[in-house]
């Protein structure tokens, strides 16, 4: 109980700290993407494709279906080896129960090494603060302010979510009549960024 207490009162205590962090952080973050946006998307691009011709060659094969779901999900536990990952997934309309699952992660590099920056002073304002601090409360920090990231992750592909229906629909591979794009936990608080025929 007491611990669980010390948690909360860590968050509590920092949640003005981590808000105006990462503020700074998007000043910065703007700034790097008008200089290197066609990089940064290159790279998610050559990522996505890597999966969709993995896609269309299972559907060739038979072993996948019309594909119904685009899936970008961030990889919580990628934080713990000091990455910043995206599962990217495609899923037929068996979901989880497809014969081939096709799936791979990108590094979001250059939210990685602000992320990093970002947790080096919030770990010495918690320090300052809180006496005998443990590593596993910096842990905590960690997964707490990650949501930013995790938020910024989810406008970065909803920004980009007309580039990348593009480059399904290049593939070739076959979707479904009510093709989503989805970021989040599939099967907990996904949420619905492009639906096939919305707007259209």
């Amino acid at each position: 109980m007491e611990e669980n207490n010390r948690r909360i009162a860590i968050i509590q205590y920092f949640q003005d700290y981590m808000e105006e962090c990462f503020q700074h952080s998007c000043r910065l973050f703007q700034t790097n993407l008008e200089k290197h946006g066609n990089r940064i998307w290159d790279d998610l691009k050559d990522a996505i494709n890597k999966i969709l011709q993995v896609a269309s060659q299972a559907q060739k094969q038979g072993q996948k279906g019309d594909i119904q779901y685009l899936a970008f999900s961030f990889l919580r536990s990628s934080l713990y080896v000091d990455r910043m990952e995206l599962r990217i997934e495609v899923l037929d309309d068996g979901f989880y129960l497809d014969r081939q699952e096709t799936a791979g992660d990108y590094c979001i590099t250059f939210l990685r090494e602000r992320f990093l920056g970002d947790l080096s002073l919030l770990y010495r304002k918690v320090k300052e603060k809180f006496i005998r601090f443990q590593n596993y409360e910096l842990s905590v920090i960690k997964m707490q302010y990650s949501s930013y990231y995790d938020a910024l992750a989810y406008r970065m592909i909803e920004n980009l979510r007309e580039l990348i229906v593009q480059e399904v629909l290049k593939s070739g591979i076959s979707i479904t009549d009510n093709f989503k794009i989805i970021y989040g936990e599939f099967m907990d608080k996904a949420v619905v960024v492009y639906e096939k025929g919305e707007g259209q």
